[in-house]
């Protein structure tokens, strides 16, 4: 492979990992979804602490995962699609 097909590599594993980003945020929400139903209702004091601990480092993850679709310009390119689907100008 020569350096002029390189470019197309790097733009292929972006938008492989942005993809696998999406992924792994749509996983995670699911899961702190059924967890702050835990939080909020269970009576266990032990699962409710527990279920706080993961929904903590669950949170962490999800903001550390969108500064890296920040990075790589994903919201950039996703507000863009979406402004030219509505025709807005802002």
């Amino acid at each position: 492979m020569n350096g002029a097909d390189l470019w197309w590599v790097r733009a292929v594993s972006v938008q492989d990992e942005i993809a696998s980003q999406f992924r792994k945020i749509r996983s995670s929400l699911a899961k702190v979804r059924a967890l702050r139903d835990i939080i909020r209702h269970d009576e266990g004091q032990l699962r409710r602490d527990a279920a706080i601990i993961t929904y903590t480092r669950l949170i962490d993850d999800l903001i550390l995962r969108l500064h890296a679709l920040d990075d790589a310009g994903a919201f950039e390119r996703a507000q863009r699609m979406f402004e030219a689907e509505t025709g807005a100008d802002h």
